[in-house]
């Protein structure tokens, strides 16, 4: 991101190595075969018993005994193996990523049906073995209708059973062939590449993780790492708010439970990025101000005063500094501070600290329009800014 700030670079992204499921090998693979032996041998108890030893020795081995209650293999065997089983199915369905990713190959086949597969999450596996209990039916069901070219009824027919067809298991099919579409466009990684070194234009879109976030499909895009329209999120904003009051309670006591005049921030991209807004939405509700969001409660669109009837405390003067990189990053999130910091100075209820004779200054706010000027931000602040 240094970069695209300090010299306008373009930065192509690729996609991540296939994400399969992590399957059994070695010892967990004898350790799966041995207790599959022991239900086998019911008739004949001393093979059973030398069995279930040695399914005791490769628990310990494994070191899985961490995560079993081992206390069942002596007075309980029967529930001490279903939840050795589980154990084991749970690391055998575990993503993971399969070698490297190759400049402009797309993942094929069954790794396309895989990758399709961890892309739905667990709640498409969940919903497919309401009628299909395998582990393998999820990815059968997909190379069906990736691979096969299967119609969603047919496969749904062939690996749910008769009849087991519905609305809901069409859209995931939808889904997953939107998926499988944008990740053969991976193919056009190289010539991305190429496009770029010869000066063209290259579209640009958010990058990450496809498994975690689908719309950073396709990629050989110029990838900018985090839209900060998305930030804060309503979940980072609980937080915030939780955080605010734990300085405030904190604070307090000291003073006779009076309430702080001022607070300070510094606030940095790389934090801010990861957090994804905790901090901006601690010193959004100190000032008495909350996010507004767009209708799908995505976008940070605004800001507003909340009431004081509701916040039950003075508004909270607030100092905030900001990094070089966060004015270029989230230059949204500096004009929404600064409208914050505008709207709750000229609340109302709000009553200027300062000594009887001293003049209460005018405050000044002007709006960012992107359209009209794309450098407002670094040229209207001076990296540290008091607020």
């Amino acid at each position: 991101m240094q970069a695209k700030r300090r010299g306008n670079a373009v930065i192509i992204d690729h996609l991540i190595p296939p994400v399969v499921r992590s399957g059994s090998y070695g010892n967990y693979s004898e350790l799966n075969a041995e207790i599959n032996r022991y239900n086998a041998l019911s008739s004949d108890p001393d093979m059973q018993e030398k069995r279930f030893n040695e399914i005791i020795n490769l628990t310990y081995e494994l070191h899985l005994d961490e995560r079993v209650n081992m206390t069942h293999a002596e007075s309980e065997r029967g529930p001490f193996l279903e939840e050795l089983d589980d154990v084991l199915r749970e690391l055998r369905t575990t993503s993971m990523p399969y070698g490297l990713h190759i400049l402009g190959n797309a993942p094929e086949g069954e790794q396309l049906s895989e990758m399709v597969c961890s892309m739905l999450g667990q709640d498409f596996k969940d919903k497919v073995s309401l009628y299909n209990t395998s582990e393998d039916a999820p990815v059968l069901l997909l190379d069906l209708v990736l691979n096969q070219e299967m119609s969603f009824n047919e496969s749904q027919e062939q690996v749910l059973g008769p009849g087991n067809t519905s609305s809901t298991m069409d859209d995931y099919l939808s889904t997953a062939t939107e998926y499988a579409d944008k990740l053969h466009q991976s193919e056009n990684e190289t010539s991305q590449v190429l496009n770029a070194m010869d000066g063209e234009y290259i579209k640009s879109n958010l990058g990450g993780d496809p498994i975690l976030r689908s719309d950073a499909l396709p990629s050989g895009s110029n990838f900018y790492a985090f839209d900060e329209q998305l930030i804060p999120t309503t979940s980072a904003w609980d937080l915030g708010k939780k955080m605010a009051n734990e300085t405030m309670e904190a604070y307090t006591p000291e003073i006779d439970g009076d309430y702080p005049q001022k607070t300070a921030f510094i606030l940095w991209a790389g934090e801010s990025t990861r957090h994804e807004g905790v901090m901006e939405s601690e010193i959004l509700y100190l000032l008495g101000v909350r996010p507004v969001w767009d209708d799908d409660g995505g976008d940070v669109e605004d800001v507003e005063l909340i009431p004081s009837s509701e916040m039950g405390r003075p508004r909270i003067d607030v100092l905030v500094q900001i990094s070089g990189l966060y004015r270029d990053t989230f230059p949204h999130k500096v004009e929404l501070i600064d409208k914050a910091v505008y709207l709750a100075y000229n609340a109302p209820d709000n009553s200027y600290g300062g000594t009887k004779d001293e003049e209460r200054p005018a405050a000044e706010y002007i709006s960012y329009d992107p359209a009209e000027n794309t450098n407002y931000v670094r040229e209207n602040t001076n990296i540290s800014m008091m607020v």
